[in-house]
Formats: structure tokens, sequence, C-alpha cells
């Protein structure tokens, strides 16, 4: 481990504590890993958690609304429906329509449809989502990102006979795009960490260690107010400046602050400034640059 200045000692301590503190079974009925939760055999986990995490923008309760109309088109095994599909795709070219009808924001059915094609033939090839990501490992890469770009341009290339809208490049990031690819880290979060009461470690030889924290707004406000970036923009480079502050904390899993942390705001634990009423309870509290309470958010 390097050696930890004073404020590192000090951030870990209250991280720790923090972690030791959050209620998991509450923050986990109110958090999308919840889903794939409901599935035993690693290859339906594996499936519902990527189509779960990939629909995980907006608000939570309209996402978890979106993911349960998904969950709705999906009877008995989701990996099995999906091979079958991808198969009688090669049979007949004929296009799954599984979840024609489905709106969700910027999301689509065709565009669900498109994915659950790509993702039926990874099946069909590799056995498993996580077998293609393996093959597409490189151990040079200290991230996860060669991974998954393996398994984006395997989708692309298995679902090219169904047209690619602006809804389906939103829903499945190219790794090439810039964005800080927060969703796909947090579902890589889910497959490789653990497995423990949150993450599912399916993919732990993977290694957490190479995992990025998933750079939502709630993660973001906070590593600003916590000294771990200074940055502005809420992009990849930003998401691999926390991750790398975070790795002299913990060297071997440094995304196991990110659900403590992100559910800070979430629960509205942490409102995005400071205030009298709720920060004194939070372990963060003596560390923390948010902003003061102001006039705007008075009312």
């Amino acid at each position: 481990m390097p050696h930890l200045t004073k404020r590192d000692q000090q951030l870990s301590i209250s991280l720790e504590r923090l972690i030791s503190q959050l209620d998991r079974a509450e923050r986990i009925s109110a958090d999308p890993v919840r889903f794939p939760r409901r599935f035993e055999h690693s290859l339906d986990r594996e499936v519902v958690s990527l189509f779960t995490a990939l629909l995980s923008y907006g608000r939570v309760k309209a996402i978890g609304q979106a993911v349960e109309s998904l969950l709705s088109c999906l009877d008995g095994s989701p990996a099995k429906l999906a091979i079958q599909d991808a198969q009688h795709h090669r049979e007949t070219h004929q296009t799954p329509h599984r979840f024609d009808g489905f709106i969700y924001r910027f999301t689509r059915g065709e565009d669900l449809n498109k994915l659950w094609l790509g993702i039926g033939e990874v099946l069909l090839r590799h056995g498993s989502i996580g077998a293609q990501l393996r093959q597409a490992d490189d151990l040079a890469d200290d991230t996860l990102i060669t991974a998954y770009s393996g398994l984006y341009h395997a989708v692309i290339d298995y679902s090219a006979p169904l047209p690619t809208s602006r809804g389906f490049n939103h829903l499945f990031s190219n790794p090439k795009g810039g964005s800080a690819l927060k969703r796909v880290n947090m579902w890589l979060r889910w497959m490789v960490r653990g497995p423990d009461d949150v993450d599912f470690g399916i993919y732990a030889d993977l290694n957490p260690a190479r995992l990025i924290i998933p750079l939502d707004v709630h993660i973001f406000r906070l590593s600003r107010a916590l000294g771990l970036t200074q940055r502005r923009t809420p992009d990849l480079k930003t998401a691999q400046q926390i991750t790398q502050r975070l790795k002299r904390l913990s060297p071997d899993d440094p995304t196991r602050f990110d659900f403590a942390l992100a559910h800070l705001g979430i629960s509205k634990a942490c409102l995005g400034y400071q205030h009298p009423d709720v920060c004194p309870a939070c372990p963060l509290v003596t560390l923390c640059a948010l902003p003061k309470q102001n006039a705007a958010h008075s009312n």
C-alpha cells in the first residue's frame, strides 16, 4: 500500500465508517442491483444485470418502472430466451420483436431488440457474456475497458442486420466516445466485485483492482468536495482519476466505496450542499467542502 498522507488516513477512516453505517438491505431495495438478484442462475444474472445497468439513467423511480417493464417481457430464463431468439434469427433471418412497444426516455423497443440479438449471439458463440469479456481482455490494460470494447464490437457485429439508432447508441455506449461509461462501469462492478451482499462476483477473476468507479452525479459532486478530483468535466478521465485516488486507500478494490457514496445522494442523506440539520450525521462532514446552504436552497 502506498504511503498515506494524514488526509488520506482521515478519509480512509471516514469512508470505512460510512460503509459500516450503511443499511445495505434498505439501500439495495432502492438500487437497480435488486433486479438481477431475482435470478439465481449466473447466466440469467449476466443478462439481466447488463440490461438493467444500461437502463439505469434518469430518476430512481422511473428506472425501476423501466426495468420492470423490460422484465415483464421475459418469462422463465432470460439467458435461454436470448439464445433461442438468436438461434431463431439465424435460421429465419426474422428480427426479434420481444421488446416491441417498450419506451423509456431515449430507449425504444427496437434498441433493446438490437442489443438482445447481439447478446443472444454472444451467448451462442461464447457460452456467456463473461467468456466474451475474457477473450477480448488485455492484461496490459490496467482497466477493463479493452474487455468491454471487445464485447461492444461483438454485439455491434452480431446485431448488424438491425438498424442502429441514436437511442441504441445512448443505451450501449461506444468505449471510444469519451463518456465516463457510468452504466457500463456499474455493471462491471456488480459482476467483478464480490460476491458480497451487494455485488455478485461472477467475473471475480477479472480482478476488482481494474474496475473504474461509476461516475454518476452524486459521485462526481462528492469526489470534488472530498478532493478526489479537481476536474470539472464528468468524463472517463475524471472517473479514472478518482479511481486512482481511491486506490491509495484500497489498492485491490478501489470501487468498494462506490455503493455507500452514491447512496448518500440517492437517499438524500447528502443534499449537495451543507445543511446544519443533515450534515452533522455524515461521517465525511469534517472533510467535505460542499458549498454552504444558500438562499436558493433555503426554501
